[in-house]
């Protein structure tokens, strides 16, 4: 039901996060497609299979990100309790 809960919550910023993962993932695949091999013997300037690596790297940690804000937006209780909870009496 968490998916449920997070499009009933905030159905704009759901399909936000969505469209965005949806967005790196292509360009994750158009990136790898697009780089040299990590064996041959390349230019240190321009796409090479380092800059390639990196950038997917980069792209593998803003889908993760994206993974747990989904996650956040899962929860149905507005926030954490307080930090000092007060004593019962």
């Amino acid at each position: 039901m968490g998916i449920r809960d997070a499009v009933r919550t905030s159905p704009p910023l759901t399909a936000m996060v969505v469209a965005i993962g949806a967005w790196f993932v292509v360009i994750a695949t158009r990136t790898f497609n697009s780089m040299d091999s990590v064996w041959t013997a390349s230019e240190f300037v321009g796409r090479t299979a380092i800059s390639g690596l990196v950038g997917l790297a980069v792209m593998l940690g803003v889908i993760i990100m994206l993974f747990v804000l989904l996650g956040e937006l899962e929860e149905s209780e507005p926030g954490p309790e307080p930090w000092v909870p007060e004593e019962e009496r």
